[in-house]
């Protein structure tokens, strides 16, 4: 444990506990703690790296008992940041027209992410506007007499929309 690192976790014991506390309660004080952590990140009231640096300093105070707990919380928090960042990214491939890309990452928004509701409209949003996109050129391509083009075209479209009765 670095120096930082220990001042930081004995600050944080002194602040929320006494020598008066039971083990028990000091392990049920820092489970909701961890619990608290991750709901002000999931309602955006707290950034990702001061998420991680609090959980950080919980799992560095070396509590056997707290371990799964601390790497489910790291692991929640992690998994909604990574869902956050495939929100943002599918907004900007929409923004560029970029369907295929946009419902790929849309598919990886998660449900604990509050834009989740949203993805479900965008996705029908993004996946209209591909497969219109997707038949149009198909159908260009067979007015040239492109039959491998056609395949290709739809074949990939196969590739992003799976499933889709459209095209089956």
């Amino acid at each position: 444990m670095t120096s930082e690192n220990y001042e930081e976790a004995v600050e944080l014991y002194n602040s929320n506990f006494d020598e008066d506390d039971a083990p028990d309660n000091i392990l049920e004080t820092v489970t909701k703690m961890l619990d608290d952590e991750y709901a002000a990140f999931q309602n955006q009231e707290k950034s990702y790296s001061a998420v991680c640096s609090t959980i950080d300093t919980i799992a560095e105070m070396e509590i056997a008992d707290l371990f799964p707990k601390v790497e489910t919380i790291q692991e929640s928090v992690d998994a909604l940041n990574a869902s956050r960042t495939a929100y943002e990214t599918a907004e900007s491939y929409m923004d560029d027209e970029n369907y295929a890309d946009a419902i790929a990452q849309y598919k990886l928004v998660i449900q604990d992410d509050s834009n989740y509701d949203t993805v479900q409209t965008k996705m029908e949003e993004a996946v209209t506007s591909y497969r219109t996109k997707m038949l149009a050129d198909a159908d260009e391509k067979a007015s040239l007499g492109d039959v491998s083009g056609v395949i290709t075209i739809l074949k990939g479209g196969l590739n992003v929309l799976e499933n889709d009765s459209e095209l089956t």
